[in-house]
């Protein structure tokens, strides 16, 4: 049961426990989710949803430029040279081009794992969503990476809303306009960040925040 308002440009962060319904969350918004599903989300427009997860990597088989270009494939764009010009322009975006440029037409078993991801994040950015999905985006990044990843979602809030899931609170309320609080599947608290980490309405979520805060 869960119901909220997301507005332009606006960045949400799911907080819970594990398996508090985070995922269950996202894929419901992208309509992959199975069940049966209560309660009301009003997205500020009726535009693209890009979805961001480990679940859904890169294929290994093909090129970085096959794996990014394919997307754009699919939205009907199949000029080589324009097709060039946004592949450049993702892979910008994410700060991997001085890296991956001369390696565009090579597999992509051959970079490693946190360009992969970048190129997933870019891969979706492609789509030019209006709601952005991320799942655990930082998960398993080392503190640079966990940084860099940050500034990345920095730089991609000014162009897209974005509702990303974490278990980082600290950077959750970096990054995060407002909070939404899960807990067995169900909305305890949605609130502005400075809300919901300074002056929570529900016991609940008071208590979570602190346990995670001397944790």
């Amino acid at each position: 049961d869960v119901s909220f308002q997301l507005h332009a440009l606006e960045t949400m962060a799911v907080i819970g426990a594990q398996k508090a319904g985070q995922e269950q969350l996202l894929q419901c918004l992208m309509g992959i989710q199975q069940g049966e599903i209560q309660g009301h989300v009003e997205l500020f427009s009726e535009n693209k949803i890009g979805y961001v997860s480990g679940a859904y990597p890169c294929a290994e088989e093909l090129t970085v430029f096959e794996n990014l270009s394919l997307a754009l494939k699919l939205m009907g764009v199949h000029s080589w040279s324009l097709l060039g010009e946004e592949v450049e322009e993702g892979v910008r975006t994410v700060d991997l081009w001085s890296e991956v440029k001369l390696q565009l037409h090579e597999k992509m078993q051959k970079l490693n794992e946190y360009q992969k991801i970048r190129l997933n994040l870019a891969r979706t950015l492609l789509l030019k969503p209006s709601v952005l999905l991320l799942e655990h985006p930082c998960e398993g990044l080392d503190p640079l990476q966990n940084i860099h990843y940050e500034s990345l979602i920095e730089k991609i809030k000014s162009k897209t809303s974005i509702i990303w899931v974490t278990h980082d609170l600290e950077q959750a309320a970096r990054v995060s306009e407002s909070i939404l609080f899960l807990k067995d599947g169900k909305m305890v608290e949605f609130d502005s960040c400075e809300k919901v980490f300074t002056m929570p309405a529900q016991a609940e979520t008071e208590s979570f925040i602190t346990r995670r805060s001397h944790g």
